[in-house]
């Protein structure tokens, strides 16, 4: 059913090797999020946007996939199908309960996408909900998340969240966040996010930046110098693509400084840490070998900034041969321990980073290249 749907709408003759599980996922993610688009009568370019970053964020690199879902959105512009469950829920059969609700998160996300949700719209979410066989309590949540409303039972609001882990999703190849990271960050920006606008760059920088910070702060002072550099490393790690982080980046740096200054978390476990789950081994490493570069900046690495270091390094999992590697390296100082330095070297290959971004790579480099000339 789900074949001859995708082939009439594509207009290619698909086999079933072709309709992998993130295939499935995307197709009735399209057709969902073009039914919302249309529920109001009116095409708002924020929508059409939105779409556009859901599918650039979510479908796999592979051509043949792009091109898939273009021709899937030609398709429905001449047969729209979301308008009738009976042919779309034929998309979903497959999709496991977390799936068909994570589906519905990204729907009311994309109706949001203008900080309100049109009643038409909403009426559609509910009607989608109702055939996907949700429970009739949590697109009223989802409503009032994007709403900014409080939640009529928190209860409720947890045992949602427990259906969202990212781990549910890894069949769907897809990289997300949970919704203690979602909070945390819409909190510091000041608006409800979702899952979509939440990137693994954004992770990254955020918490260098609440972590170089605290690192700043550790003795007592922070200097017009350390934030600069602290900007053009946020600059350095931003890709191209993402220029509201980028823009983001001076007001983010005053925000969390202002967080940083009225709840210090040197002495327990860290806010931030919240961040760093979704972090890979590699990832977090870097993180931390930016965190020394930071410190070093002035030439020297204070002992109460190196105190603190300590403490990140503890909360991230990291060897602590590694962590004396990096001081003596951020230090110009001989680095001993040579068996450490080639396996922290080879957990900091540039080939690590290919999956995220060229900004990633290079920034691997940089640090090896700093790292390199005190390992001789």
């Amino acid at each position: 059913m789900t074949i001859e749907l995708l082939s009439h709408l594509t207009g290619r003759n698909l086999i079933q090797d072709d309709i992998t599980p993130p295939v499935r996922f995307l197709a009735a993610l399209v057709t969902l999020g073009m039914g919302v688009m249309y529920a109001d009568g009116v095409v708002q370019d924020e929508e059409k946007q939105l779409l556009e970053k859901t599918i650039e964020r979510l479908v796999p690199p592979q051509r043949d996939v792009r091109q898939l879902v273009q021709r899937l959105l030609s398709g429905l512009e001449k047969n729209p199908v979301y308008q009738n469950p009976q042919q779309w829920l034929k998309l979903t059969t497959s999709l496991s309960e977390s799936e068909r609700i994570l589906l519905l998160n990204f729907c009311y996300a994309m109706s949001a996408v203008d900080g309100t949700i049109d009643p038409n719209e909403s009426q559609y979410l509910q009607l989608a909900s109702n055939s996907l066989g949700i429970d009739s309590r949590y697109p009223v949540l989802m409503e009032a998340w994007f709403k900014g409303e409080e939640f009529p039972d928190q209860s409720v609001w947890e045992e949602l969240q427990s259906k969202l882990q990212p781990e549910k999703f890894e069949a769907l190849g897809i990289r997300l966040v949970n919704q203690q990271v979602v909070e945390y960050l819409s909190r510091l920006v000041g608006r409800q996010l979702s899952v979509l606008d939440i990137t693994p760059t954004m992770i990254f920088v955020v918490a260098l930046v609440t972590i170089s910070l605290e690192v700043m702060l550790a003795d007592g002072q922070v200097v017009e110098e350390e934030t600069q550099l602290l900007a053009k490393t946020i600059d350095r790690l931003t890709p191209p693509e993402e220029d509201d982080l980028r823009q983001l980046g001076p007001f983010l740096i005053g925000l969390l400084l202002r967080e940083v200054k009225r709840n210090p978390t040197a002495s327990n476990c860290p806010e931030w840490l919240t961040l760093t789950k979704p972090l890979s081994d590699a990832e977090k490493l870097l993180l931390l070998c930016f965190a020394y570069d930071m410190s070093a900046a002035d030439g020297e690495i204070d002992p109460t900034e190196q105190d603190y270091l300590h403490i990140v390094a503890k909360h991230l999992g990291i060897d602590s041969r590694y962590t004396a590697v990096l001081e003596a390296g951020f230090r110009d100082e001989d680095i001993e321990d040579k068996q450490a330095w080639n396996e922290l070297r080879s957990q900091l290959h540039p080939d690590q980073f290919q999956y995220l971004d060229m900004v990633f790579v290079d920034a691997a480099r940089y640090i090896l290249d700093c790292l390199e000339v005190c390992s001789l």
